[in-house]
């Protein structure tokens, strides 16, 4: 599952930077939350400043387009929008190989699969 994954490598973050939270949301069980933070892609990382969102991450297209992604990619992408205090050069994302990079082609609608399920195809 590819939003473990994310989830663990936020988790790692969260503990070695104090200033931040991670808080994890079933976009399908919290469906007023999630429109109204206008999530319509899993996974998605929003980043908040003083209580409002100042970025977000859609998918894995700034995490290398996989879902193996190395934490430090994570992390530096976070940074980028100055949510953690990171020692690193922000201006190219830390080199580190992809192991096993596996390519994710699919990424979930939260919308088409509201209006689709089993059940309609058996009219």
């Amino acid at each position: 599952n590819p939003h473990k994954t994310s989830w663990e490598r936020s988790s790692g973050i969260n503990a070695e930077y104090g200033e931040t939270r991670f808080i994890r949301l079933n976009a399908e069980k919290a469906p007023f939350l999630t429109e109204r933070l206008k999530i319509q892609v899993m996974p998605t990382i929003l980043m908040a400043k003083d209580s409002t969102v100042c970025d977000r991450i859609v998918g894995f297209t700034d995490l290398g387009n996989s879902d193996n992604f190395p934490t430090s990619l994570l992390e530096w992408r976070i940074a980028r929008s100055k949510c953690i205090n990171y020692s690193g050069d922000l201006s190219r994302p830390p080199v580190e190989e992809v192991k096993e990079k596996k390519m994710v082609n699919i990424q979930r609608n939260l919308r088409q699969e509201e209006f689709s399920s089993d059940s309609e195809l058996d009219d």
